[in-house]
């Protein structure tokens, strides 16, 4: 639909794209969480590719790790700004995502959101433990950690591994885990 010279979704558009950001626990296109038993469990995390964390206090959170080692999310997207005049339908599901998070929130999910963040960037080589563990220090929490690894479907009581890496959470640090032979 056309307003003033700017395009605009209709109803239909924006409630099948909104289902697309909300669709019930699992990455879109995204390998997934496999379990690998009682005792072990995996999940693979791919650059450009949402993940759907769930919810918080009944909003959808999801995740989309970028190439450059940054991330997104629904809750403040990075946008460019649209052409003046020119509206598309991402402009509006990212100004109707964007506000739904209060800052109180906002503030209570990023430290998750960093530590999902870290978690990549070390299975990537790109980080060490030992400055992801720094991060948790800093800037999370023993309970962020363990959100975090919840929200990606992993247990955090059990060994687990993150596109292969093999981690175990011991209190309020990650470690290298060591399968038994």
């Amino acid at each position: 639909m056309m307003i003033n010279g700017a395009a605009f979704p209709d109803k239909e558009e924006v409630e099948a794209r909104m289902r697309l950001l909300s669709h019930g626990g699992r990455p879109l296109g995204a390998s997934g969480v496999s379990s690998g038993g009682a005792s072990q469990s995996s999940v693979t995390l791919e650059p450009g590719v949402p993940f759907d964390l769930g919810c918080f206090n009944g909003k959808a959170v999801q995740i989309r790790l970028l190439p450059d080692g940054g991330y997104e999310w629904n809750g403040q997207p990075r946008r460019t700004p649209p052409e003046p005049g020119w509206v598309t339908v991402d402009d509006v599901l990212a100004a109707r995502a964007a506000v739904v998070f209060s800052r109180e929130e906002y503030q209570a999910i990023t430290p998750v959101l960093g530590v999902i963040r870290g978690l990549y960037l070390v299975t990537r080589g790109i980080w060490s433990l030992e400055l992801l563990n720094a991060y948790l220090a800093e800037f999370a929490s023993p309970s962020s950690a363990r959100d975090a690894v919840r929200r990606l479907g992993l247990d955090p009581d059990q060994p687990f591994t993150v596109n292969g890496y093999p981690l175990r959470l011991l209190g309020d640090r990650f470690t290298r885990w060591v399968p038994e032979e």
